[in-house]
């Protein structure tokens, strides 16, 4: 529930000390980075290895098609590696703090190009219409799968013109990308999971997780069938 959620989050933020300006950034999304970082912790430690960043950050929407963001990540981490930890390799682990540290950037980065997709579709600064709105929703890697989501979408937009101007404003529009990308990649995540548990897959499932994003380089979320049957691929 949207309660637990929120105790959960005062619980991270309390943990690791987070300043208000951390606590703004990842208002949407502390939870499930969280939830991320534990799926993928090494055994009997509080630590993931530095190759299942980009998963995550992929999971968080952070890896946005043609961003660039991908080799940001890269960057990141060869710097954390002269920083902090001498000999950082990709079987090498970083802990909750410096996973924060690391994706925080690419959030802000995020955040930057959010910005200049609404400054696109809002040239006349009145707001973002329903049309208008799915398009920079598009743009910025939000699309609808399903029917279902479709049209949770438009009445999530709706629910998001908080004035009822009928446009959708910069912070609306801001509230509403991160609200978005959090809400449906819980839901996609909770179907993929239940489908593994249909198959027993249950202990394999983020493993299978990881391998299907890894090659899902259009990030559309299907795969070609070499792509899917040949274990060399990527």
């Amino acid at each position: 529930t949207e309660c637990d959620r929120m105790e959960r989050f005062d619980e991270i933020v309390y943990t690791h000390e987070l300043d208000e300006s951390m606590q703004e950034l990842w208002e949407h999304g502390l939870v499930e980075l969280r939830d991320l970082f534990d799926a993928y912790t090494e055994a009997d430690t509080s630590t993931v290895k530095v190759s299942h960043l980009a998963t995550i950050a992929r999971e968080l929407g952070h890896l946005p098609k043609s961003s660039g963001n991908e080799r940001m990540l890269n960057d990141y981490v060869k710097e954390l590696r002269q920083d902090a930890i001498a000999g950082l390799d990709e079987d090498s682990v970083v802990d909750f703090r410096s996973t924060l540290q690391i994706l925080s950037r690419l959030r802000r980065l995020e955040e930057s190009r959010i910005q200049q997709i609404y400054d696109k579709y809002d040239q006349d600064c009145v707001g973002l219409t329903l049309e208008l709105c799915l398009k920079a929703l598009e743009e910025c890697d939000i699309v609808a799968q399903v029917k279902d989501e479709a049209q949770e979408l438009e009445a999530l937009i709706e629910e998001f013109d908080e004035d009822g101007s009928g446009e959708v404003d910069q912070q609306e529009f801001f509230h509403l990308t991160s609200f978005v990308r959090q809400h449906l990649h819980k839901k996609r995540l909770e179907a993929a999971r239940k489908l593994a548990n249909d198959y027993g897959l249950k202990e394999d499932f983020h493993m299978l997780r990881a391998l299907f994003l890894e090659r899902d380089d259009a990030q559309n979320a299907w795969l070609r069938p070499d792509q899917a049957l040949n274990p060399q691929h990527g």
